[in-house]
């Protein structure tokens, strides 16, 4: 694969919101991912559709937490 230049695109914290990478990569990332489509026996049901569906607004929608608080809440929970 392809290791070329990446460009992070950030906002005003300089938390990154996007990258721009090589055409050559972009291609080679999306020739894998077709291969691995038609390749895998993986086809969700329509639960998990509809799951992933969910998850997918509530990330949109910025309803999510950073691993480090997850990590938090479980130890808090849990324990170590």
């Amino acid at each position: 694969m392809v290791t070329g230049n990446r460009q992070f695109i950030t906002d005003n914290n300089g938390t990154p919101l996007s990258v721009v990478i090589p055409i050559q990569q972009y291609n080679e990332i999306i020739e894998i991912v077709e291969q691995y489509n038609r390749e895998s026996k993986f086809k969700p049901t329509p639960e998990e559709m509809e799951s992933l569906e969910i998850s997918n607004q509530q990330i949109i929608e910025g309803k999510t937490i950073s691993s480090m608080d997850l990590s938090k809440r479980l130890k808090d929970k849990y324990g170590s």
